[in-house]
């Protein structure tokens, strides 16, 4: 019975680091994001299947249209997810502003 509270607390705590990340709802935070990140990349905004804010290829693409919850999903394939931290929705940055992807975020957990 210890162990499993020991499991139920870790899985517990894991979900609520991976809800941490707050992903960009509107394309504006997107664009902000996208300054944030290293190499400056390009942006643009187009309708595709992977909907919000993500990477690929060195461009950040906001794709319209999403949910909240389809905003948030972690991007297929070779996209990653560009994260909004501390970004308002105007796409105004404050301080404590950080962008990652979920590839960034699944390198630091190997």
């Amino acid at each position: 019975m210890t162990m499993l509270l020991q499991c139920l607390a870790i899985l517990t705590a894991v979900a609520a680091t991976a809800t941490a990340q707050t992903a960009c709802q509107d394309e504006a935070s997107c664009q902000a994001a996208a300054a944030l990140l290293p190499d400056a990349p390009a942006f643009r905004v187009l309708a595709t299947q992977t909907k919000g804010c993500f990477e690929k290829g060195g461009t950040v693409y906001w794709s319209t249209g999403g949910t909240e919850e389809e905003n948030a999903k972690p991007a297929p394939g070779q996209q990653s997810r560009v994260y909004c931290e501390g970004i308002e929705e105007d796409g105004a940055a404050d301080e404590a502003t950080t962008t990652t992807t979920a590839a960034t975020e699944a390198a630091g957990a190997a």
